[in-house]
């Protein structure tokens, strides 16, 4: 990419242009969405279905489709898990059946319109990036 780019860019605009490609893959805290999930969510870890802390280090917010893939947060792709689920599942896909679970949380947190991700949310995008990470190498086998 870098090639691509210092080959189409004059080098005053390819130093901006390779800060802004930089910044777009850097983890960001999750802690605003750790707050509007714990506020419309049922307060279960979306994988085992426990019943979760209100002690934030013991609830994570876990990326459905692995951040390595996506990089990005967006909020139809954003789960409330324990501890225990999030460590496990790490860099893997859940099983299928937790993406039909997922159309069903994320109809339901549409209708709160409590984010902007959702203008921009399908089922038929999602279960694309699903397909796709599980074509480019992500396991889809995990299950709690």
């Amino acid at each position: 990419m870098a090639k691509f780019l210092e080959k189409h860019n004059d080098k005053n605009k390819l130093d901006d242009v390779l800060l802004k490609v930089e910044n777009i893959s850097k983890y960001e805290s999750l802690h605003a969405f750790y707050n509007i999930l714990w506020k419309y969510e049922t307060k279960e870890c979306f994988y085992c279905g426990k019943r979760l802390s209100d002690k934030r280090i013991a609830t994570h917010v876990d990326h459905f489709i692995p951040w390595s893939y996506i990089q990005s947060d967006n909020m139809w792709n954003l789960v409330l898990s324990c501890q225990s689920c999030n460590t496990k599942k790490s860099n893997k896909l859940a099983k299928s059946v937790y993406l039909e679970k997922m159309f069903v949380r994320n109809d339901n947190l549409k209708l709160t319109a409590v984010h902007n991700d959702f203008n921009y949310y399908s089922e038929r995008k999602l279960e694309a990036l699903y397909d796709y990470a599980g074509m480019n190498g992500y396991v889809e086998n995990w299950s709690p």
